[in-house]
């Protein structure tokens, strides 16, 4: 007798959470491949690209239901939204825009915690 898989409920916020999640990766590995590119600090570039890789394959195996990944993957947004959120000044500076654009980054990495904590029911095993 086969198992029916299991489905996240409200399907919806999943689906966001996870894609917001596979989205900010994706935008981190660019933007840490831009930062080796225009010589901005090693640093920078390669924890991007580090967060670029580990966020899609983290939501791939939250999707999966592995409690282990989704809470990883929390922490990990949790502490990016820290950094952006306290280094936007910096980040405004360096990239000529204004202060309430590089404050949409926290914002975004914000609302996908939010999305993804809403699933906590869901993990529990």
């Amino acid at each position: 007798m086969t198992e029916a898989p299991r489905l996240h409920k409200p399907h919806e916020v999943a689906v966001a959470g996870h894609v917001m999640a596979v989205v900010i990766g994706a935008a981190s590995f660019v933007a840490g491949i831009a930062a080796l590119v225009k010589s901005l600090p090693g640093t920078m570039g390669v924890t991007l690209m580090i967060i670029g890789v580990m966020l899609p394959v983290l939501a791939h195996f939250s999707w999966r239901f592995s409690r282990a990944a989704w809470s990883l993957m929390i922490s990990t947004l949790c502490v990016f939204a820290a950094v952006t959120f306290f280094g936007a000044p910096k980040v405004a500076a360096t990239l000529h825009i204004g202060l309430t654009v590089s404050l949409v980054i926290p914002i975004v990495l914000i609302v996908a915690v939010i999305a993804l904590a809403d699933l906590r029911r869901e993990y529990r095993d």
